[in-house]
C-alpha cells in the first residue's frame, strides 16, 4: 500500500508520546558516510536510470563515481528503509558557494546559475519501492534544508520532462528558459528541461498548489532526517572512499 504525499501528515503513524508537530518516516535519510554505501548507491544509480531509457554510454559511467563526486564539496544522500536497510532512493547536492558545479554540457545560461544556488542532480530511486513519492518527498525536503543551511539563494536542477514534473509538484520548482528544451543525446533520446526556484518562494508554490502537502513538507519535524551540511568529514572519509572505489 503507497503512502501519497498529499495526506503524508494523517496516513503516518504518530506515537502517543512523539510531540506534535514531529513525523516519524518508515526510513532515514542521511549523507552517505561509508565506502559501502557509497558502492550501494552507485549501484542503485545504474539499475534506476537502465530502467528509464538512458544511454550505454552513461549507465556504465554510473558504476564510478564522477568528478563531481570526486571533488569534495557535494553531498549524497540516502533514503534507507528501517525494516529491510535497502537503499529506497538516493540524490546529490552541490554549492556553488562550495565549488563550481559540475553541470552537463549544453545547459543554458540562466540567472539561476549566477550566484549562491544548489545545483540537485543523480536522483535515483529503487524498483518496487511501495513508499516511492514520500521517499522522493523526503529526498527532496532534505535537499531543500540542506540548501538553506549552505546559504543558497536558489535551488537548480536538470532534468527530463517526468522528473521535472516531479521536482515541480513536489519541490515547488518551476521551468526556467522560458520551457526551452535542452537537447543532451549522450545522455537520453528525450531532451531535458533547466529548473530553478528561489527557495524563499517554495513554501508559497507549494501552499498553493496542495495545502496539506505544504503543511506535512514545512510544518513538521522528520527527526529521521539528518542534514548537516558540515556533518561529512569530506577529506578523511568519503573523499578517500571514493578515491578506493574509483581506484
Amino acid at each position: 500500500m503507497t503512502t501519497s504525499v498529499a495526506t503524508l501528515a494523517p496516513a503516518l503513524p504518530v506515537h502517543p508520546h512523539q510531540p506534535r508537530g514531529v513525523l516519524r518516516l518508515p526510513f532515514t535519510i542521511a549523507p552517505v558516510s561509508t565506502r559501502e554505501q557509497l558502492r550501494d548507491v552507485l549501484a542503485l544509480r545504474h539499475a534506476a536510470y537502465g530502467r528509464h531509457g538512458y544511454t550505454a554510454l552513461l549507465k556504465q559511467s554510473l558504476l564510478e563515481p564522477d568528478d563531481a563526486d570526486l571533488c569534495g564539496a557535494s553531498t549524497t544522500f540516502v533514503a534507507v528503509s528501517k525494516a529491510t536497510g535497502q537503499l529506497l532512493g538516493t540524490l546529490r547536492v552541490q554549492s556553488s558557494l562550495d565549488a563550481p558545479v559540475h553541470w552537463p554540457e549544453g545547459t543554458p545560461d540562466d540567472p539561476c546559475r549566477e550566484g549562491a544556488y544548489t545545483y540537485i542532480d543523480r536522483f535515483a530511486a529503487a524498483a518496487g519501492d511501495g513508499e516511492a513519492e514520500l521517499t522522493v518527498s523526503a529526498l527532496i525536503k532534505a535537499a531543500y534544508l540542506w540548501s538553506l543551511a549552505r546559504d543558497s539563494y536558489f535551488a537548480t536542477a536538470l532534468a527530463r520532462p517526468a522528473l521535472a514534473r516531479m521536482y515541480r509538484r513536489l519541490g515547488g520548482m518551476t521551468t526556467r528558459g522560458d520551457g526551452r528544451k535542452v537537447e543532451m543525446p549522450d545522455y537520453h533520446r528525450q531532451p531535458y528541461l533547466l529548473l530553478g526556484t528561489p527557495l524563499h518562494e517554495v513554501r508559497g508554490r507549494l501552499q498553493a498548489e496542495n495545502p496539506a502537502y505544504s503543511a506535512a513538507f514545512f510544518d513538521k519535524v522528520h527527526p529521521d532526517i539528518a542534514v548537516n551540511a558540515m556533518s561529512i568529514p569530506w577529506r578523511t572519509v568519503v573523499r578517500p572512499a571514493l578515491e578506493l572505489v574509483h581506484a
